[in-house]
């Protein structure tokens, strides 16, 4: 299954993604793609969206991938040191 953002993930739209991911392992998901191939902004809330939703995965037994291009995005995941702890494609 693939999650695409849109837009900003930050304070106002993080709290939504959680939601979605949340819903995921009663639809018998194996692998979400989080592809943010298309997030222009990132703030910590997003950082922690997606923190949330990797131990969510591991502890409901699939497999979290998240997607980006832009450096902008990939940015905040090499200064808070996530990019050894999540699956990019």
């Amino acid at each position: 299954m693939q999650v695409r953002i849109v837009g900003d993930l930050d304070l106002a739209t993080a709290p939504e993604l959680d939601r979605v991911l949340e819903t995921l392992p009663g639809d018998g998901c194996h692998h979400v793609l989080l592809d943010l191939d298309d997030v222009e902004f990132m703030d910590s809330s997003g950082l922690a969206s997606i923190v949330h939703a990797r131990r969510f995965a591991d502890d409901h037994g699939y497999r979290l991938t998240v997607r980006y291009n832009s450096p902008q995005i990939q940015r905040p995941f090499e200064v808070t040191n996530m990019l050894a702890y999540l699956t990019s494609e």
